[in-house]
């Protein structure tokens, strides 16, 4: 209950000395349905009713819980007598103008005691139902001058915006203007529209009876007039530069464009255009500015005259190679070029050095001149004598030494001595407040010293009480951090405490996270690494933005995360998956694989089984038994990941090597995909390819009678990706599918056929890569490697017999893991873009 005791006074009005204070009316207002915007409260005296005093009480000073009801005490004028008549009025308006919503006065007048107070109360009957702030019409109470006319929808007011979407909302009046807003309701005559409009008993967008070329009668059943098409009715477009006109499928009538190509000249433009009204061609002269060749070599600058005439100007020939030839030349008609007679030696001229005086021509053409001398200097912190600089005659001088001595004329430096540089200097004892505002403080001419934001540090990245933060416009170090727990691999916080800047990468780089970490870039480009920090067998990268603008490639024995303490937009690749090839694995593969790895084929006879494949997301595919079929000689599958959480990160599991006798070469397991971590604490927008996936196997060799296996593929590795906000675009590839496992291979007297190495897994499609299966015909193909919701595929067994020897193929390498995760918002993942395999989404609801 809100209480408002006026103790002195009648709500202020007048001085307390012109009150009786002695006694009250004690008046209790209640307004139960509709809250005021302001309240007017009425004395005045009841026997001489023109003397009244008032009050205006806003909506801040009332209250709207439950229990509304305000409670004044109402004075009189030392004047009054003592009936008092009290009276209250309700508004919509902030300063009670305009009408009122309702009044209401005491149904007597109440006869004030020399002390204490009379009770009264009044009650405001106005509805607001639906709470939206307009009071409800009341038919029934002349008292009520409300305005809503539907108190059961807060939509429906005075001044509201009509919602036309859906078949409920046809029939509203939404502003009380007595018209319904939504074309489409029923109707009985055009009143009753907003749009003036009713057709057929239906409100209308217009009349419906006008229809064009090409449409029939109008109906418009839905609110919209809606002409039907009459296609392949003949019609008139109005253009002579058309023939056949019909009227198509859209109601538009149309013909066959007559082509204009011949122009009359080359300063007219090669296309002409038909004029509808005669259907001749007419071909616009070319501009002013066109080019063209009139045939005379001396004559310059040929152009257009915009009238379809090519014309040139006179080569004046006044442009001679130096300043002692003559002003004036002959054009020479055979081959266009100025010929200019050389100047006498008492010509003046000028050399081009603007570091000689008194420049003569020397007859034959040429300028000479007298060397100009420089002393001198500037300043006191330069030296006597100077250089002169031929390209602009300056002088310049070579800056006094910092031991020099000097006076700056500043009344706040002492010990003033030269920098080195030309510049006076001397030590100022001011210290800056804060990292963000300028590091020398300026020295008033008084020996004041002045502080300034640096404009160029604003937003730029600082310290304070050891960790990283921004200047912001006042000249204060903001924190950096993030607002969500990243993924349990690095501390955000600990991380931010070393040096972070903005990451551009504007040119194909390498991360090795090998030993030292080091970087490598494209050959003629760099730009400023961030600093890396090795924590828990990773290696973090912090920035505070990341635009990747070229492909970045992550390599090494570690898993890398990058920690973006801003937003990240990724335009580019940023790879970390591995490759058949030397230094083409990616950062962190083989991380926590053990049992992971793929089991190498063994020996039977002369000729080897298949390697297995590498296992993460699920087990690898099985390496192929030799031809004779004898299970020792499969490579194992390796297992799936035990656990299914992204922490710690665990990088793709390699394949197993084929099996082989000595003197033959197995097939090689193919390293698995590396180990990526990208958090950031803004919104990441993934527009380019984020993959690691692994690589395909190698195929085995063959000597005479001897085979050796296909290696297994490598699994896909381990990748998060999340972010405060996560938009996904439709040009995004986020990938972690498998290598595919490689052939075995075949080998009989006189002939021998190596395998194919299988293929490595896919970076940009959600597509199986095939395993290796080429010209080992007896040697066993390799298993596919996983993508999207493919698995991998086992590798097929030897096929020989007899003198013929053939080795089993390698098992294709599983798919890794992907997280995506948007702590605040996602994106939904747009068509077109590929998540390979299917990824763990984390996203608010």
């Amino acid at each position: 209950m809100r209480h408002a005791w006026i103790v002195g006074c009648l709500l202020l009005l007048a001085a307390c000395s012109d009150k009786v204070t002695d006694s009250a009316v004690a008046l209790t207002v209640k307004y139960p349905g509709y809250t005021p915007r302001c309240l007017r409260v009425t004395a005045s005296d009841a026997a001489a009713p023109e003397r009244k005093s008032e009050e205006l009480i806003t909506q801040s000073k009332l209250a709207t819980d439950e229990d509304r009801t305000l409670i004044l005490a109402v004075y009189r004028e030392k004047s009054w007598s003592p009936q008092v008549q009290v009276q209250v009025a309700s508004y919509a308006t902030a300063d009670c103008t305009d009408t009122a919503i309702e009044t209401r006065q005491l149904a007597s007048a109440v006869t004030l005691p020399a002390e204490g107070s009379v009770p009264a109360a009044l009650e405001l009957l106005a509805q607001d139902v639906d709470k939206d702030g307009y009071a409800a019409r009341a038919p029934g109470d002349s008292a009520i001058q409300g305005t809503d006319c539907n108190d059961g929808r807060d939509a429906v007011h005075p001044g509201a915006t009509a919602v036309c979407d859906g078949a409920a909302n046809l029939n509203t009046d939404f502003d009380c203007d007595g018209k319904q807003e939504c074309n489409g309701g029923g109707c009985t005559s055009d009143d009753m529209c907003g749009s003036g409009f009713c057709v057929a008993g239906i409100c209308c967008n217009s009349a419906c009876d006008q229809p064009a070329q090409c449409h029939g009668a109008g109906t418009c059943g839905t609110g919209t007039c809606v002409y039907p098409v009459t296609a392949g009715v003949a019609c008139d477009d109005g253009s002579k530069c058309t023939s056949g006109d019909t009227c198509n499928a859209s109601g538009t009538c149309t013909g066959t464009a007559k082509t204009c190509t011949a122009r009359p000249g080359q300063c007219y433009a090669e296309t002409g255009t038909c004029v509808a009204a005669t259907g001749e061609c007419d071909y616009a002269p070319l501009p002013t500015t066109a080019s063209c060749d009139d045939g005379v070599k001396c004559t310059l600058a040929d152009r257009c005259n915009g009238s379809g005439t090519c014309a040139g100007t006179a080569n004046p020939c006044n442009t001679p190679p130096d300043t002692c030839r003559e002003a004036a030349g002959t054009c020479k008609e055979a081959t266009g070029a100025c010929e200019y007679a050389p100047r006498p030696t008492s010509a003046a001229c000028d050399d081009g050095n603007k570091c000689t005086l008194d420049d003569k021509c020397n007859g034959g053409g040429t300028c000479t001149g007298t060397a100009k001398t420089c002393n001198g200097p500037p300043d006191q912190c330069h030296a006597d004598i100077g250089t002169c600089n031929p390209s602009s005659g300056s002088c310049s001088y070579d800056p006094k030494p910092p031991s020099a001595a000097c006076d700056d004329g500043k009344d706040c430096t002492t010990s003033d001595r030269c920098d080195g540089a030309g510049a006076c200097d001397g030590t100022i004892s001011c210290t800056a407040p804060s990292v963000c505002k300028e590091a020398l403080p300026v020295c008033s001419a008084d020996g004041k010293c002045q502080f300034s934001v640096v404009a160029a540090q604003v937003g730029k990245v600082c310290r304070q009480g050891g960790n990283a933060g921004t200047c912001d416009a006042d000249g204060e170090c903001q924190p950096l951090r993030f607002t969500y727990a990243v993924t349990n691999n690095f501390d955000p916080v600990a991380i931010a405490s070393n040096p972070i800047d903005d990451l551009d990468v504007t040119c194909d780089a390498t991360f090795d996270s090998s030993g030292t970490p080091s970087w490598t870039f494209a050959p003629g480009c760099s730009f400023t690494p961030p600093t890396h920090v090795v924590t828990g067998g990773n290696v973090v990268l912090a920035v505070r933005h990341l635009s990747l603008n070229a492909p970045l490639r992550v390599v090494g024995t570690r898993p890398v995360i990058l920690a973006v303490y801003g937003d990240a937009t990724l335009n580019a690749e940023l790879l970390a998956h591995s490759a058949r090839g030397a230094s083409r694995v990616g950062a962190g593969s083989g991380v926590g694989c053990s049992a992971r790895t793929g089991g190498a084929g063994s020996l039977s006879g002369n000729d080897g089984g298949g390697g297995g494949g590498g296992g993460l997301a699920t087990e690898g595919g099985l390496g192929g038994a030799e031809d004779g079929g004898a299970t020792a000689t499969r490579g194992a599958k390796g297992s799936a990941l035990v656990t299914g959480g992204f922490s710690p990160l665990e990088g793709g599991c390699q394949g197993g090597a084929g099996g082989g006798i000595t003197g033959t070469t197995p097939g090689e397991g193919g390293p698995g995909g590396g180990s990526l971590q990208l958090s950031v604490a803004g919104t990441l927008t993934l527009g380019s390819v984020v993959s690691v996936s692994g690589a395909g196997g190698g195929g085995g060799d063959a000597t005479v009678n001897n085979a050796a296996g296909g290696g297994g593929g490598g699994s896909g590795g381990m990748l998060v990706l999340e972010a405060g906000t996560l938009v996904v675009e439709s040009t995004a590839r986020v990938t972690a599918n498998g290598g595919a496992g490689g052939e075995g291979s075949d080998a009989q007297s006189g002939t021998q056929s190596p395998g194919t190495a299988g293929a490595d897994g896919s970076t940009q499609t959600a597509i199986a890569v095939a395993g290796g299966d080429g010209t080992a015909v007896d040697g066993g193909a390799g298993g596919a490697g996983a993508a999207g919701s493919t698995g991998p595929g086992d590798g097929l067994d030897g096929t020989g017999s007899g003198s013929t020897h053939g080795a089993g193929g390698g098992g294709g390498g599983a798919a890794g893991r992907i997280l995506l995760r948007g702590v605040t918002s996602c994106s939904s993942i747009p068509a077109g873009a590929i998540i390979s395999p299917a990824a763990t989404a984390s996203c608010p609801p």
